[in-house]
């Protein structure tokens, strides 16, 4: 999905963030599934993290093309999300990382859903902050922000402890 919004400007902004949704939940759903299963769960820390690249990646089109920036930074939680998601299914970071991302990734739904599910009229203060800069210096600031986590995500599955699968036996 996230190469199809990179191809498709202009896309609907609550189908990006729709689909953003239905990418983690689908990712909790098959942790479930492997867990009940007894199998490896080493694929959906896999999967999650390639998420999280994808949407990174993603982003910055997003904005670049008129995706609200407020709404580009709970995309980028939610990539985090999987991220971190990842990151703990592996056994390479603490699971202090991933409650703070679930935080986080609560919130962002809920202000989505509230200030752009016609609940509320966006506050003015971040309709100023959208708009007080183009699309491309947003897509430039989520290209670093963006970066900056790959990076942190790459070097924390090198150097983290040894696989360590949950369940940690």
């Amino acid at each position: 999905f996230s190469f199809w919004l990179i191809w498709n400007p202009g896309s609907n902004q609550f189908l990006v963030m729709a689909i953003s949704g239905i990418v983690n939940g689908l990712l909790f759903m098959g942790t479930a599934v492997v867990a009940v299963k007894g199998w490896d769960w080493k694929q959906i820390g896999n999967g999650a993290m390639a998420a999280s690249a994808a949407q990174m990646i993603m982003i910055p089109f997003a904005v670049y093309w008129g995706f609200p920036a407020d709404g580009g930074f709970a995309l980028l939680i939610w990539g985090v999300l999987a991220g971190s998601w990842g990151l703990v299914i592996r056994g390479k970071c603490p699971l202090k990382v991933l409650q703070l991302s679930l935080v986080l990734s609560v919130v962002a739904a809920w202000w989505f859903m509230i200030f752009y599910g016609n609940i509320h009229q966006p506050l003015s203060i971040i309709s100023n902050l959208d708009n007080s800069l183009p699309g491309s210096m947003w897509a430039s600031i989520f290209t670093i922000l963006g970066a900056v986590f790959m990076i942190s995500l790459a070097i924390t599955f090198k150097k983290g402890p040894n696989d360590q699968v949950l369940p940690l036996q």
